[in-house]
């Protein structure tokens, strides 16, 4: 428990350097790639707030699903920002074009929808789906004369976050170890069973479905790790050289995580 409340305050005052002083730095955004780096910085904070919010009150078990959502953000932030940048950051900005586009043509024909759905969707957007097919080609083309992976064009990036995540070296211990392990909270898997449900001695199933410190400790520290990740990003992306302060909250954080 003590620990628990250890982890909290680093947390927390990592979050208040973020409010304070971290993205009062970020103001100019006049590049896709900041763009999409402010977009997934703020999306991550917000998620890390809720995640301290959730372990302060006993469901362990749900902050370490968030925690899990601030590592998709991180592999794919980090994959844009490996090469190719800007060319990536745009392809993950208009790719949403080509997603809507997808499904419209599922549904253009469900009763709930309007018969012209389609045409009202070209008639706005068809330029910048046109931009976002040739983004993805561009990209596709790419990875297959360079890379070894399958192509998945429902993905922004043409790969699967796995690929992603090996990409910026972000798989043999993030995504195939935490990530498959915190996936079996997300998904109904048994192999979470045993946080929700166990037998008594009579034979009998017991149900435990109220807070309590399972997954507190794993989830505060799995947040930090990951949400630091994001930060170091958006300092390197901005240049905001707030290196030497972060990095004195990360030393404050390992040696909690080792006492």
């Amino acid at each position: 428990m003590e620990n628990n409340q250890l982890l909290l305050e680093i947390n927390k005052k990592l979050l208040n350097f973020i409010d304070n002083e971290f993205k009062v730095k970020i103001v100019y955004i006049e590049s896709g790639l900041k763009y999409a780096s402010s977009f997934l910085f703020a999306k991550s904070t917000k998620t890390f707030r809720a995640l301290n919010i959730l372990c302060q009150n006993g469901y362990g078990e749900d902050a370490a699903i968030l925690a899990r959502s601030v590592l998709e953000n991180v592999i794919n932030l980090a994959y844009m920002n490996e090469d190719d940048k800007q060319n990536r950051a745009e392809l993950f900005i208009y790719h949403s074009f080509i997603d809507r586009k997808n499904k419209i043509k599922q549904i253009e024909n469900n009763q709930y929808y309007p018969q012209d759905i389609e045409k009202k969707f070209t008639d706005k957007f068809e330029e910048v789906y046109k931009k976002a097919v040739k983004l993805q080609d561009y990209e596709c083309k790419k990875i297959k004369s360079e890379r070894k992976y399958n192509i998945k064009k429902q993905s922004w990036s043409c790969l699967s976050l796995a690929n992603m995540a090996e990409e910026t070296k972000l798989k043999e211990l993030y995504y195939d170890q935490i990530y498959w392990l915190i996936s079996n909270l997300s998904h109904p898997s048994d192999n979470a069973s045993m946080n929700y449900i166990f037998e008594n001695k009579n034979g009998g199933i017991l149900i435990n479905d109220m807070p309590s410190d399972k997954w507190v400790e794993q989830s505060l520290i799995l947040g930090f790790d990951c949400f630091y990740k994001m930060v170091q990003l958006v300092n390197d992306i901005f240049e905001l050289n707030f290196d030497n302060k972060i990095r004195i909250m990360e030393k404050e954080y390992l040696k909690i995580t080792k006492s």
